[in-house]
């Protein structure tokens, strides 16, 4: 167990999501089927994603970092340690980890996406 002397790391910084581009490197933090905390990299491989059928209001960053169940709901980290989506959906046939993720931006989860952002789809 790691132990923190003071009063605990700082809060991951916020990044804009407007900034994202293709190809930028990112992580997707979470819990993956349980087994614990885990990482995994990867780029983002389109912004703006829509019409896939997931949610009424659909905006997703597209990512080849693996999105599985467990880690839905965590973050997604930009190269420069900044949160900049959170972990949603992974479209697959099979139903298994061999797929695309999909984070909903951060600035859509803060409440601070609106119309005219960017990446509005």
């Amino acid at each position: 167990m790691l132990r923190l002397a003071g009063e605990g790391p700082p809060p991951v910084p916020v990044g804009r999501t407007s900034d994202l581009r293709v190809g930028d490197v990112v992580l997707a933090i979470g819990n993956p089927f349980g087994v614990g905390q885990a990482v995994s990299h990867g780029v983002v491989s389109a912004t703006g994603r829509n019409r896939l059928g997931i949610s009424p209001l659909e905006n997703f960053i597209q990512t080849d970092a693996a999105i599985n169940p467990g880690n839905s709901g965590g973050a997604l980290i930009n190269a420069r340690g900044e949160l900049v989506g959170i972990n949603t959906a992974i479209y697959s046939e099979s139903g298994g980890s061999h797929g695309i993720g999909f984070a909903v931006p951060a600035d859509l989860a803060l409440g601070r996406w609106s119309r005219s952002s960017p990446m509005a789809g």
